[in-house]
């Protein structure tokens, strides 16, 4: 796995950041397959083994490299954002979702050396925190030279389809499964996050035709799902707390309000 990102002089920043992008999709492909296959199949006997991994992964940006670019320099937790993605759909897709509550809490992390808090992975692997959009614009072009709506999600489903080709063969199914762990990832940042920081994994799951309208979407589905019984609040995402998933919804709905595309 590559340590480090740079800017070559030769080279535009696109160009650049594009290379970084399929360098480190490349170096995580045995993994991801690995991780699709053993998340959905476990019955949480290996949960460790998987988090494990993304500790593992989350700490290449405890080293400093020799040459500073923001953008590259986020880039580096690449590999822990792919790996968790796929923690996360695999767990959608097995009916396990209550391994969110762990996968988007752990393990912590910060800025080396910068004295800020401690955060979890459904703070500092937030898709618009790891991937700059004007990047992803130039990788992930929309056809007729126009673009995405939301490019980080679009490419992240496109590129993860792979591992999970033979657990999920219906693409339909496979793209819903993405969704959901969008939606919930969110939901779980809009919970643990305030103000300013509370900042969803804003992706497709926000078009209407995936967020849904008069009562029928995703967005329905999961409110009617928020009991004292559900899987996420059970393994203690929200602390637990039915009013606080409530909560969650309801300011995951103001700010697509807000922000969102239809």
């Amino acid at each position: 796995m590559r340590s480090s990102c740079f800017v070559c002089a030769c080279d535009s920043w696109a160009d650049t950041f594009g290379s970084n992008v399929r360098g480190y999709r490349a170096d995580s492909d045995t993994l991801l397959h690995l991780l699709a296959t053993g998340v959905f199949h476990d019955d949480g006997s290996h949960d460790h083994v998987w988090r494990r991994a993304v500790e593992r992964l989350v700490r290449l940006r405890d080293t400093t490299p020799g040459t500073y670019n923001e953008y590259l320099e986020k880039l580096r937790h690449l590999p822990a954002l792919l790996a968790t993605w796929t923690i996360g759909v695999a767990a959608v897709l097995s009916r396990r979702e209550e391994l969110l509550a762990t996968a988007l809490h752990h393990p912590e992390w910060a800025v080396p050396h910068s004295g800020h808090i401690r955060r979890g992975p459904a703070w500092f692997l937030n898709t618009n925190r790891v991937l700059s959009a004007d990047g992803m614009h130039g990788l992930q072009p929309a056809e007729n030279g126009g673009r995405f709506y939301y490019p980080r999600s679009n490419w992240l489903k496109d590129t993860l389809r792979e591992p999970f080709r033979l657990i999920e063969p219906n693409d339909a199914a496979y793209r819903e499964a993405c969704a959901r762990f969008e939606f919930l990832a969110s939901m779980i940042t809009m919970d643990t996050d305030i103000g300013f920081r509370a900042y969803p994994w804003a992706g497709e799951f926000f078009l209407d035709s995936t967020w849904g309208y008069d009562n029928n979407g995703l967005a329905t589905t999961i409110k009617a799902e928020l009991t004292d019984t559900w899987p996420l609040l059970a393994a203690g995402a929200f602390g637990g707390e039915l009013p606080r998933a409530q909560n969650a919804l309801t300011a995951l709905a103001e700010w697509r309000g807000k922000h969102g595309r239809t």
